[in-house]
């Protein structure tokens, strides 16, 4: 009889602890002779390692040539637990002695019985009437495909399969999210599945199992799993992973029953059934008040609606009754005597009605003419009179507005009264003892009033110049706005060219590898607690350094950080380089390419620092030699130091003030008022 060739166990017990032979062989350096090595093999002599799966005596085979592992002695029953881990084992063992604590009587439990079709499910459920429940603990991943198959395998013998996925989620997990695999995402959305996890804690020996409700917006109103027709009692269909966890339900195996139907049955149904009588009372309180809304909006109209009605019926009836008032009014014999005293032009003027004259329910014509015979015609010029006293008068004798103590009628006098005024028909005297402007004066003589009116003429006529004014400025200002926007866009033009007219940068670089990226980040931090750095920051100010400092295109040719290889360059060769001293860029690049290290290709490095070079000039620092015009590439080769940091900065600042300065001051038209 030939027998299959020992498995290769690299875990063994050894009284209860854990042996890994990789890490002993690691721990003795590949030492037979070490003591801890000994100690395990007088433990393998002794029989007493023992398989962490199967629970089989197993023997330590360390040798020289292989690695360091665990076997069956020869001749023992093959172990077909080769791939079960302990967590497994723990998990499947736990659930199979709680089902055969818990069940009832008629049901018997069995461990990886062996089915028709060769399946052999980790516990197995059976009652008297033939009913039969497959638990599956599943802790390596399993594609869809495969879950599939095994799925239909149990639903042609009858069986109903019950998953539980290893590995449950630790209290200080953030959200106790679910690990979203293809086996969760399977299981939650067929029929009859659930996500229930199965497996210890760290700081725990018990197995706990974690099943979780899942649910959109709870508990307003939206249930965790959704019922469907062909469900039956006890079955949901989760909704994930649209909805968010509604709610984790944690318990032992033991809380875990069957019903005779085989139905599953957990401590997480008695969770989801509360949710869901909270989530439909929800949903009543939400159709109650939605209904309440409904009616109180519908009141609230109704009386709007018959406000709005009673509101229109006031307003016709005080338009009627006033225009009826003012239809007696043109034919009263008061008016017509007005008429013959005052003449047609000041009668008019005294019936022409304001909006704040509604306020007075009599026509306008009828109570202005009243108080302008009591009180102005017919009196000597100069005659003072108290306008409280004739105002009082005219409210005692006509209805009018009473709300806020009569607040808008005596704004209807005053608004009469100041035109009186402006018309030059009265004039104002002197003020109370309270500064009131209440007491007024017919006017002295004829010469006055026409001096007024020319006085108000004149005053019309400067307006009028000033608006004209005004909108020629308005003008002039346009154009001086076209113009700007003009010379704006021609310089966006100029720029965007001379932009296109540079020669074109090179392609990207090949993007850094790790060691290369971990390089350039511990040159960073070296960089900026350097004392070269402050130095630099002293010598040159903090606006130039922060220029050196940024990283353009090819600045990645060089590992080293770009503030440290500029500096360097800027401070030995046009820093502290005399006026009008010579700089040789070919001499330049090739000690930068000595000094620094480049990525990949020397050349990049010498193109980064031809292009920083070439940014010295353009900021004025440099200048091209006008007796050597050695070319290379294009590109000039020699130039002449002629600027300095401090100058440099000092542009800068102005550049600053002026571009703050032209962003809220505009140029003034000469002649125009400033405080327009």
């Amino acid at each position: 009889m030939n027998l299959p060739p020992p498995l290769k166990h690299e875990v063994a017990l050894l009284r209860g602890e854990e042996v890994l032979a990789p890490a002993l062989e690691e721990l003795c350096g590949g030492d037979g002779l070490h003591p801890e090595a000994q100690r395990i093999a007088d433990a393998s002599r002794s029989r007493l390692l023992r398989c962490a799966v199967c629970g089989a005596a197993v023997k330590k085979v360390f040798g020289s040539s292989k690695r360091w592992h665990f076997a069956l002695f020869p001749n023992a029953v093959p172990c077909d637990h080769e791939n079960e881990t302990v967590e497994h084992r723990e998990s499947k063992l736990a659930l199979y002695r709680a089902l055969r604590n818990r069940l009832a009587d008629d049901w018997s439990v069995h461990l990886e019985r062996r089915l028709e079709n060769g399946r052999r499910p980790d516990v197995l459920a059976v009652n008297e009437n033939g009913v039969r429940v497959a638990f599956e603990v599943q802790y390596a991943d399993l594609s869809k495909s495969e879950w599939c198959k095994r799925h239909e395998d149990y639903a042609k013998l009858g069986i109903r399969d019950v998953w539980l996925l290893g590995h449950v989620r630790e209290p200080d997990e953030r959200n106790w999210l679910i690990k979203r695999d293809a086996l969760a995402s399977v299981l939650a959305a067929t029929e009859g599945q659930r996500i229930v996890y199965i497996g210890r804690r760290q700081d725990d020996r018990n197995v706990r199992c974690q099943e979780v409700i899942f649910g959109s917006g709870l508990p307003r109103g939206e249930l965790p799993y959704a019922r469907t027709a062909s469900s039956s009692p006890g079955t949901f269909v989760a909704m994930w992973p649209g909805p968010a966890i509604a709610e984790w339900v944690e318990y032992g195996p033991g809380a875990i029953k069957l019903l005779e139907d085989g139905t599953l049955h957990t401590p997480a149904d008695i969770t989801f059934e509360k949710l869901r009588r909270r989530a439909e009372w929800e949903r009543r309180q939400k159709e109650l008040r939605r209904r309440a809304d409904e009616e109180r909006r519908r009141k609230e109209a109704e009386r709007r609606a018959r406000t709005t009605v009673d509101a229109e019926r006031r307003r016709r009836w005080g338009e009627e009754r006033r225009a009826e008032e003012a239809r007696a009014w043109q034919d009263s014999p008061e008016r017509a005597a007005a008429l013959k005293v005052l003449g047609d032009r000041i009668l008019t003027f005294l019936e022409s009605e304001r909006s704040l004259d509604k306020n007075i329910y009599s026509p306008a014509g009828r109570w202005k003419t009243a108080f302008f015979l009591s009180r102005v015609h017919g009196r000597p010029p100069g005659t003072v009179f108290d306008w409280f006293k004739a105002a009082g008068a005219v409210l005692r004798e006509h209805p009018h507005n009473k709300r806020e103590g009569s607040k808008w009628a005596w704004a209807a006098l005053h608004d009469f009264v100041d035109r009186l005024a402006r018309e030059g028909l009265v004039e104002f005297d002197h003020h109370d003892d309270r500064d009131r402007t209440r007491y007024w004066r017919t006017p002295r003589n004829s010469d006055q009033r026409q001096e007024l009116l020319a006085r108000r003429a004149e005053e019309a006529r400067y307006r009028e110049e000033e608006r004209q004014e005004a909108l020629r400025d308005a003008e002039r200002r346009t154009e001086l706005e076209e113009k700007w926007e003009r010379n704006r866009r021609a310089r966006e033009r100029r720029e965007k060219a001379e932009i296109e007219a540079r020669p074109a940068h090179p392609p990207l670089l090949v993007p850094l590898n790790r060691a290369q990226l971990l390089q350039r980040q511990k040159q960073l931090e070296r960089w900026l607690v350097s004392s070269v750095r402050e130095r630099a920051r002293a010598a040159l100010g903090q606006y130039l350094l922060n220029r050196l400092e940024r990283e353009e295109n090819l600045d990645r040719a060089v590992l080293t950080h770009p503030g440290e290889w500029k500096v360097w360059l800027f401070l030995n060769y046009v820093h502290d380089a005399a006026p009008s001293e010579m700089l040789d860029l070919k001499k330049v690049a090739d000690e930068a390419s000595r000094r620094f290290e480049a990525v990949e290709d020397p050349t990049l490095l010498n193109e980064a620092v031809r292009l920083f070079v070439l940014f010295l000039r353009d900021e004025g620092f440099l200048a091209k030699d006008k007796h050597n015009n050695d070319l290379l590439g294009g590109v000039q080769q020699r130039f002449v130091v002629i600027g300095t940091a401090a100058e440099w900065t000092s542009r800068l600042e102005q550049k600053i003030k002026s571009s703050r300065d032209a962003s809220w001051q505009r140029p003034r038209l000469q002649g125009t008022d400033p405080a327009r």
